[in-house]
């Protein structure tokens, strides 16, 4: 009787050890759940979009010190500091542009920038006047530096860098914000390929070389902003080659001059030597002007079949013009314009 006693005492004390040894290890596990429910729920604190760009030479701490600062975590943020030091994030920081959202996970944000899974930049190439102009541009939405870009642009052309324009179609491209000088133009040159293939059979109609449609339409281009115009004027320009004329473009002039903001071509202007004065050589320049819009290039393409020959800013300074096919028809519209430059001091 005094043993069976003694097995059940026993058994009565193993279980309270038991629930006293159940008890803490249960509510370590419901913190340890809950805790990892916190972090993994844990979100950034930007309202607004973010754009964070890490340079090369950036570590862990200029990381963190750019996040607080956009307001994407706070000085003291568990999550972002523990998950670094799980994923290994602080010894492997990689270079790039990373876009990050509103409130977005913070355990997906560390992934992302320890993988370097940067979002690329829209990068919008318009006009440019010159392959120094364009580098600029460029280099101030990518990492590229601006010498590095002219070097690799004067590799690409012969005697003129703005010939790197033949190879260069404007339109927004998604691009890697650490890419290469010669990756980025590797990649403008693909588009402009397929940009080309497209046009083929315009191209072949037009009678044309692809160079010389390029070169022409920058001209075109810079003589009027007037799209539905665009068409005639390149038909009057290859009306004047046919008939082994000076092309006599003023835009060249202010490209041989330097000056693009010149609203008068005098005399002195026409005299300028260089190959890319139309007055004074015939034929298309050696290398286009500025790189030349998408519409300029589908009005050489297209250009509008006439027997013109001249143009001449109209005296209503409305951005269009008068289009002859003689000299004489010519002359009158060029004294109507001269007679209104004069009226308004324009010199």
């Amino acid at each position: 009787m005094e043993n069976e006693e003694k097995n059940i005492f026993s058994k009565i004390l193993k279980k309270r050890t038991l629930k006293i040894l159940l008890i803490p290890l249960l509510l370590f596990l419901f913190v340890g759940i809950f805790c990892f429910i916190y972090l993994a729920e844990a979100k950034t604190d930007n309202v607004r979009k973010v754009t964070l760009l890490i340079y090369p030479k950036d570590d862990f701490t200029a990381v963190k010190s750019d996040l607080i600062r956009e307001g994407v975590v706070g000085s003291s943020n568990i999550p972002f500091s523990l998950f670094s030091k799980v994923l290994r994030y602080s010894e492997n920081v990689k270079a790039g542009h990373y876009v990050i959202e509103p409130k977005t996970s913070v355990l997906s944000l560390v992934r992302k920038l320890r993988a370097g899974n940067q979002d690329p930049v829209k990068m919008v190439i318009l006009t440019s006047r010159t392959a120094e102009d364009f580098s600029k541009k460029v280099c101030n939405h990518l990492m590229i530096d601006h010498d590095e870009l002219m070097k690799e642009i004067k590799t690409r052309t012969v005697n003129h860098t703005n010939e790197i324009f033949e190879y260069i179609v404007p339109n927004t491209y998604d691009v890697y914000w650490t890419t290469t000088a010669r990756d980025f133009l590797d990649k403008l040159k693909k588009e402009s390929d397929r940009f080309w293939q497209k046009n083929e059979e315009k191209l072949k109609s037009s009678a044309l070389t692809k160079r010389e449609v390029i070169i022409l339409a920058s001209i075109v281009g810079e003589e009027t902003n007037k799209r539905d115009e665009m068409p005639r004027i390149a038909g009057v320009y290859i009306n004047r080659l046919k008939k082994n004329m000076l092309l006599q473009a003023d835009p060249t002039v202010k490209f041989a001059v330097g000056d693009f903001s010149l609203r008068r071509i005098t005399g002195k202007h026409l005299q300028t030597e260089s190959e890319f004065n139309t007055y004074k050589h015939s034929g298309l320049p050696p290398a286009p002007i500025c790189m030349p819009s998408t519409e300029a290039l589908s009005a050489v393409l297209n250009y509008e079949r006439h027997d013109y020959v001249y143009f001449c800013a109209k005296e209503d300074f409305s951005g269009y013009h008068n289009f002859a096919s003689t000299h004489a028809e010519h002359i009158q519209n060029a004294i109507r314009y001269r007679n209104a430059l004069n009226q308004r001091g324009i010199k």
